[in-house]
């Protein structure tokens, strides 16, 4: 381990599927800009911040790494998928406790990053072998730029930079904040911390934001046969639903069945628009 580092990249982590090894190094990244920002104490704002990337960029990482092992016919995709969400489970549960006014524990970014080293050698390699032995004509190129596109999208540094994802008139890396955003303030709304007043109906309508204005008109022109649009439709629909009904369950009381859907649901539908978003755009630049 380096002074300023929790973990290092290394050859003996590669399971020989570059596009893959790249995001794992980029998650590797996260837990160290974490671990530098506990280790100089910066404020809770900035952890949070980081913490929230770390959390975009795993999901992002294992919905495309999902993604590809159903294109593979992977026979153990179910078991890995639950240990996909118990760490980021793990990454929720830190968020919590930060918005509660609780340092994150750096005995659980030493967890992630032993889990994230065993996951990779291990479990990872399993599957990576498998698509070798199994291996269909393109299967990788197929998804050449859509884990380059999110490599790209999430590598930002010390400093918040412009992604460069313009697709006919919107910037999609906005659209992603802004559906990123929600997960915040409706966490903010059900723990008390947020005293804005929210119309279901408004929250739950799809064609009120940004997003689903531009979806609305692209599904009316040029771009309407495209069926990684009508994949963004179709879940971004669902996001606007279940943040709808987040905030009729709030105020009608039901707090528990609340935060299930937005730890849950919401996260699901907010984490699926991110990638369709860069899968829409991989199409676009081809």
């Amino acid at each position: 381990m380096s002074e300023m580092n929790l973990v290092i990249w290394s050859a003996e982590y590669s399971i020989d599927l570059p596009e893959v090894d790249d995001q794992h190094k980029g998650l590797f990244a996260c837990i160290n800009h974490l671990w530098r920002a506990e280790m100089e104490g910066k404020s809770q704002e900035m952890v949070g911040q980081l913490l929230e990337q770390l959390h975009n960029y795993t999901h992002s990482h294992f919905i495309a790494e999902e993604a590809l092992m159903r294109m593979g016919d992977y026979p153990e995709l179910e078991g890995h998928i639950q240990q996909h969400r118990m760490f980021v489970h793990k990454i929720e549960s830190a968020g919590r406790d930060l918005r509660r006014g609780k340092r994150i524990d750096l005995d659980l970014l030493s967890f992630l990053n032993e889990w994230l080293i065993t996951h990779i050698k291990v479990i990872d390699h399993q599957y990576a072998d498998y698509l070798r032995r199994h291996q269909r004509k393109g299967l990788m190129g197929r998804f050449s730029s859509l884990f380059h596109n999110i490599n790209a999208i999430f590598e930002r540094g010390e400093e918040v930079v412009e992604s460069g994802l313009h697709l006919d008139g919107i910037d999609m890396r906005h659209a992603i904040d802004a559906h990123a955003e929600w997960n915040k303030q409706l966490g903010a709304l059900l723990e008390g911390q947020n005293r804005e007043t929210f119309n279901a109906e408004k929250v739950g309508a799809h064609d009120q934001c940004m997003l689903g204005n531009w979806i609305k008109a692209q599904t009316q022109g040029e771009m309407s046969a495209i069926p990684e649009l009508a994949e963004l439709d179709s879940h971004h629909r669902a996001f606007h639903r279940c943040a709808g009904e987040i905030v009729r369950l709030h105020q009608g009381g039901k707090k528990r069945e609340a935060q299930a859907l937005l730890r849950q649901e919401l996260r699901e539908h907010s984490s699926r628009i991110r990638l369709d978003i860069i899968r829409l755009f991989s199409v676009h630049q081809r």
